[in-house]
């Protein structure tokens, strides 16, 4: 008697956990999922921080996490700085125009873009993250460390 409450029991917890993961397993695997970052560093002072957008371009975005730690001169061109990346990937859902704290890689040239002001880009790049603080001013060919942080 015991034995079939018990049977009763863990079948109904069972039950129970297989509805919440079939209604909620979608969030609470976002949930636990770890963000990738971007962090450009000048002189010890983060300048840049990102959240890498690795749901919609995972294989960009574990190329660059490879790289882990990249020193890179700043080209200033107006509406976007650039940052070239030793990382080689393909074309994984291109576009063209960006908005203002838009991330981007230019697979074709191995670019990492950060942009200033909304702006069209001249070739199509991967999309890869959001800017998350104020960008800070960098005079061009400034060296920089960008990490690539998991």
């Amino acid at each position: 008697m015991r034995a079939k409450r018990l049977i009763f029991i863990f079948l109904a917890l069972f039950t129970l956990l297989k509805c919440a993961l079939q209604k909620y397993g979608s969030f609470i695997l976002k949930v636990m999922r770890r963000v990738p970052r971007l962090s450009i560093v000048h002189n010890g002072k983060e300048i840049i921080s990102a959240t890498l957008d690795i749901a919609n371009h995972p294989k960009t975005i574990n190329e660059l996490l490879r790289a882990n730690k990249v020193k890179a001169l700043t080209i200033n061109r107006g509406d976007y700085y650039m940052f070239k990346v030793p990382v080689r990937v393909g074309a994984e859902k291109p576009e063209a125009s960006f908005k203002e704290g838009d991330i981007a890689f230019d697979y074709m040239g191995g670019w990492l873009i950060v942009f200033l002001k909304n702006a069209t880009y001249p070739v199509k790049a991967n999309f890869i993250g959001k800017v998350e603080s104020k960008v800070a001013e960098l005079k061009p060919g400034t060296e920089t460390i960008i990490l690539f942080l998991p």
